[in-house]
């Protein structure tokens, strides 16, 4: 008489698929909390401009005149790639935020005396979101830490 197994194939098939969709969801809930993190700190890093206070230097966060840098920061789950993107959102006329992290050519607009003027300005690096990304790293690996020891 042959000895047959307890469990059957398809069990096994069932519980592999489980574990396999409990460690997927926890990626997803440990990147983005990453995500989230690495936002917040960039968020902090743009301070609020003072009147007339100007720019900043050169090599350090830009300031805040109107908030909208700080409030278009924004960071997203891609399933595909089963990782987050993390940054400010991309306009169609709006290029301040890859000319202030990386150095380049950002457009102006300003309302004078009942019509718009524009032109485009040349500005130098201000990073803000690799700075972000540096100073997260340490609190990032705490966070996978508590996220896959829970």
């Amino acid at each position: 008489m042959a000895l047959r197994p307890r469990v059957s194939l398809v069990r096994v098939r069932t519980h592999i698929k489980k574990a396999v969709r409990f460690y997927q969801t926890k990626h997803r809930i440990c990147v983005t909390r990453q995500a989230q993190y690495v936002r917040r700190v960039a968020m902090n890093s743009i301070k609020r401009a003072r009147k007339n206070s100007g720019r900043s230097r050169p090599g350090s966060p830009p300031l805040s005149h109107t908030g909208a840098l700080k409030n278009w920061i924004r960071y997203a789950w891609d399933p595909a790639s089963r990782t987050a993107v993390v940054g400010p959102v991309r306009l169609k006329h709006f290029r301040a935020p890859r000319a202030l992290e990386h150095g380049g050519v950002s457009k102006w607009i300003k309302r004078t005396r009942g019509f718009w003027a524009s032109g485009y300005q040349r500005v130098r690096a201000r990073p803000f979101m690799r700075p972000a990304l540096i100073r997260a790293l340490p609190r990032m690996r705490a966070i996978a830490r508590d996220v896959y020891s829970a």
